[in-house]
């Protein structure tokens, strides 16, 4: 009897030392990920001075807008370049009007009108050097993006934690988990309350594009005399600018849509992924709707948000509204024409060989034609052999605009200026950024 009860104490004294050296091996250091929201808060967005910086690289341009022998280049989420393109062999970037947020810029007499995140901003632009804000109309597009008592949401941080997890510990709350995934050696965890369904499917990066969180549904301009019309694929909104300082919005038409809009003789011309609208400027910019569509031009659409592919015609030619599309399943250039009854005719040139992103005029069935894998074209559909000349340095073109009597075109390797001598048929490369 006394020989079990030594060789029980001994068993439980092992035991009991095997289960201290458990617990030493159960312990574990855990390295994990958690996305915190950023936010800008009203007062630091509104306090921020307004004012002409260094020069920065052009990175992302979107919308470009001339003024006399200036440039206006929105820089997508981060502002506005000034360039002098007075000599257009050497343009010259002198600096950088920063406005976080900002998504689309434009331009009437000497007022520039652009987005601050949620608010909309009238600079004076008489002095390009010199930018002077007039006025600021403060929740213009609040709806469009994701805002609460700490201001607007504006990205989101990544920081790591350690957690030190024992055997005897219960399970660790990490917070609901929306989405996760191994990221290095540790793991992601986020919460659903704040993701709000944004998050990046992109797995090589931060759960969720920043990008995405600028705003739900952004918005553009056009800018008329004493009106400005702002628009996304919610609604669009008239102001009256009659006094810069002063902007007073007078309608606002929910449900009426649009992705580009241009003004065209009598006609403000609307266009989205449904359908072509077709609105009488007089009563629009009055805040009244009298207006029609054709469904059958939705297709009239421009291959990125800020890379139009809408045609307005040389003044000469300025006979009918016109639209670069693929309406049919080639490779094509397309021109609609609007007659007065509100009768249309689709005028289609020879199918390409490659798909085309954007088009500008440089003549009566002469195009300037862009292909991101394939470069910059100079089209005459006149001649038998339609290609006047080609730059087919892989640039990666995805848009052109024409400023005066050049030809911009926006690909993924930068900004790069053209002019056209239609006697030569010829493109030739001006200075670019």
């Amino acid at each position: 009897m006394k020989y079990i009860s030594l060789s029980l104490i001994a068993g439980l004294l092992f035991l009991l030392f095997s289960l201290s050296n458990c617990s030493d091996e159960c312990e574990q250091n855990y390295t994990y990920a958690i996305i915190e929201p950023v936010y800008l808060s009203f007062d630091e967005l509104r306090s921020t001075p307004l004012s002409l910086s260094a020069a920065r690289r052009v990175k992302t341009p979107g919308n470009i807008e001339p003024y006399g022998e200036y440039l206006f280049i929105n820089e997508i989420f981060s502002g506005i370049h000034v360039i002098d393109n007075s000599v257009p062999e050497n343009p010259r970037n002198i600096g950088f009007i920063e406005l976080k947020g900002n998504f689309d810029i434009d331009i009437t007499g000497d007022i520039l009108y652009a987005d601050h995140y949620t608010d909309l901003l009238a600079i004076d632009i008489s002095s390009p050097a010199s930018p002077q804000l007039l006025s600021r109309s403060n929740n213009a597009f609040l709806e469009a993006f994701t805002t609460n008592v700490n201001g607007i949401l504006i990205g989101w941080e990544e920081q790591l934690l350690d957690t030190l997890i024992l055997c005897t510990d219960p399970e660790p709350d990490l917070g609901a988990i929306a989405r996760w995934w191994p990221k290095e050696d540790y793991e992601v965890f986020v919460d659903p309350t704040i993701a709000q369904g944004v998050a990046n499917t992109d797995r090589s990066r931060i759960p969720f594009d920043t990008t995405a969180n600028y705003g739900k549904h952004h918005y553009r301009f056009l800018a008329l005399e004493d009106r400005l019309i702002t628009f996304n694929n919610l609604q669009f909104r008239i102001y009256d600018t009659s006094n810069p300082e002063n902007m007073n919005r007078i309608a606002n038409f929910r449900g009426a849509r649009a992705a580009y809009a241009l003004a065209y003789n009598d006609y403000i011309v609307m266009v989205d992924y449904w359908r072509t609208s077709f609105y009488k400027k007089e009563a629009l910019l009055e805040g009244l709707l009298d207006f029609y569509y054709l469904n059958d031009l939705k297709a009239c659409m421009e291959p990125s948000i800020w890379a139009s592919s809408m045609i307005v015609p040389s003044q000469s030619q300025r006979n009918n509204p016109s639209c670069f599309t693929n309406l049919s399943d080639t490779n094509g250039v397309f021109v609609i024409g609007l007659s007065p009854d509100k009768e249309y005719s689709i005028q289609g040139f020879p199918p390409l060989s490659f798909r085309p992103t954007a088009a500008t005029f440089t003549g009566p069935e002469r195009f300037i034609i862009c292909a991101a894998e394939s470069g910059v074209y100079a089209y005459n559909f006149n001649k038998t052999n339609p290609v006047e000349d080609m730059d087919q340095r892989p640039i990666n073109p995805y848009s052109v605009q024409k400023i005066n009597a050049t030809y911009w075109v926006k690909a993924e390797n930068g900004l790069f200026q053209y002019s056209y001598s239609p006697s030569e048929g010829k493109l030739i490369e001006l200075g670019g950024l």
